[in-house]
């Protein structure tokens, strides 16, 4: 008993790693840290060192503790070996093998963390992350100001191939919000995460933020990314996910003149709008995602149940396919093209089945729609695909606090009915 101090200290220093590894120093900070430092474009940068040896520590951690969900870890076992005979027998080699291991299935291991100090955890994860969406929201509203000035600054001088490239091909011609995280689009899936987050946390505990307060940040960031798709979802948990019950009439009046004051602003008007209004001339809302898929039917292409070419066969399948898009954009199909419909099928087991069962059983129907959310928004783009990102790894982070907050928050009431 006289080491518990220690391990729990421990235990949050570990955390504090971890959270900082995905939020704070994610794959785009990596990328433009080493090529600022060494002038190299090697791809160590899709390595997250720290986030491998955090996960690590607080796996054996808590297996010494036996706060480890055997059967989360079975279903990942499973996975792996699936796809290590892939590499061995298919057409996946070994790169493709490790770099899936270390993007998709490695975390899918926070999943399996069962927390009694999930309060704590989350806290510190909200002290973090809050105070990063803060400087973000700065940075944007001055990039914005300054007409781009900020990220073409990063496109100069410390950017390079794609991300150089998108930067450059977009100003002057609508503005997106491109920062030191990454893609408009993730830092779009940030403010989702924040706002899903702290409404979560604030429905059981204390508040960090009013709803007031959570309401106008989200809405900048996400007005500022410009993604339609995450405007569209933030509109639906602002109105259906509040989990206002007081005065909530005074919130919709709030939530209304907001909306409206940023939806006359000049960059709705000349960025989002004019999305929507072509998405639905060429009935097409989906930026030519759907097209790609029904043309790769037409075709015919099917993805294999078990073996697969591995990374970039869906982008190879949609640049044959000559439909004038790169990729599907939605991980699931991307997924079963690159490594199998099983593969896929148990991943999404892990990351969609078994949090809905959690909160389903638990009747915590408020983590529930905060949590579809955020993954209907995850699955709308690439990252969850793309090897070398941590979009797994940060939906896994959030999938365990809205997991253990739910059954902590099961067992608190629990104990509470009993009078204990």
């Amino acid at each position: 008993m006289e080491y518990a101090p220690l391990n729990l200290k421990k235990e949050k220093v570990l955390w504090i790693v971890l959270i900082l590894s995905i939020f704070l120093l994610n794959e785009t900070p990596r990328m433009l840290l080493i090529y600022k430092l060494s002038n190299n474009q090697s791809n160590i940068w899709y390595i997250n060192f720290l986030f491998i040896m955090s996960v690590t520590l607080l796996f054996i951690y808590y297996m010494k503790r036996e706060k480890i969900n055997l059967k989360t870890i079975f279903l990942i076992i499973i996975i792996m070996g699936l796809l290590f005979a892939n590499s061995l027998f298919g057409n996946i080699n070994t790169n493709s093998f490790l770099l899936f291991f270390i993007t998709n299935a490695f975390p899918l291991m926070l999943i399996a963390y069962e927390l009694d100090s999930i309060n704590t955890i989350t806290e510190i994860f909200l002290k973090i992350f809050n105070f990063i969406i803060i400087l973000l929201t700065i940075y944007g509203i001055i990039d914005y100001l300054t007409k781009g000035a900020l990220q073409l600054f990063i496109a100069d001088n410390l950017a390079y191939g794609e991300l150089q490239l998108l930067i450059n091909s977009e100003h002057g011609y609508i503005y997106r919000m491109y920062s030191f995280f990454g893609h408009p689009l993730h830092n779009a899936e940030l403010y989702i995460i924040f706002y899903t987050t702290n409404k979560v946390y604030n429905r059981f505990h204390k508040n960090y933020y009013n709803d007031y307060i959570l309401l106008i940040i989200t809405s900048i960031g996400l007005i500022l990314s410009g993604s339609k798709t995450a405007l569209v979802i933030g509109c639906f948990l602002f109105i259906f996910c509040s989990g206002i019950k007081k005065h909530k009439f005074l919130y919709l009046i709030f939530f209304m003149i907001t909306i409206s004051i940023l939806f006359s602003s000049s960059i709705f008007k000349n960025n989002l709008l004019e999305r929507f209004q072509i998405g639905i001339e060429t009935n097409d809302i989906s930026s030519g995602r759907n097209d790609v898929l029904k043309e790769v039917i037409r075709l015919g292409i099917k993805p294999n149940w078990i073996t697969s070419a591995g990374a970039g066969n869906s982008r190879n399948i949609t640049v044959n396919a000559m439909t004038g898009a790169e990729n599907f954009e939605y991980p699931p199909i991307m997924l079963a093209y690159d490594y199998g419909i099983i593969e896929t099928g148990l991943i999404y087991a892990l990351i969609f089945i078994y949090p809905l069962i959690t909160f389903f059983r638990n009747r915590h129907w408020f983590i529930l729609f905060n949590y579809l959310g955020l993954f209907i928004y995850a699955n709308s783009n690439n990252g969850l695909a793309n090897l070398g990102t941590d979009s797994m790894a940060i939906l896994c982070f959030i999938i365990m606090l809205f997991i253990n907050l739910s059954n902590q928050q099961k067992l608190s009431l629990h104990m509470q009915n009993k009078g204990v």
